[in-house]
């Protein structure tokens, strides 16, 4: 069973302050937060075995997931 939910406020426990102005001020970093949400989102469902994928496909999600990561953590430290 998995327990580690990937949000974002849980991936920048420091930086929460930060993330929630850009979330409310930024739009193109909202977008970028909501995708990664998407993804995260669907990896969180496949993982339950609430929906059912390959393991090629969880492997793209998951790289993507980590893509997005490091361009909100890219944002973040500017």
């Amino acid at each position: 069973m998995f327990h580690e939910t990937h949000k974002l406020r849980e991936e920048f426990p420091e930086d929460i302050e930060k993330l929630q102005a850009l979330l409310v001020e930024d739009d193109d970093f909202l977008r970028l937060a909501a995708e990664y949400s998407k993804v995260n989102d669907a990896i969180i469902r496949i993982e339950h075995e609430e929906k059912h994928a390959s393991d090629f496909h969880l492997e793209d999600l998951k790289k993507t997931r980590l893509t997005l990561l490091d361009q909100v953590s890219a944002r973040l430290q500017q």
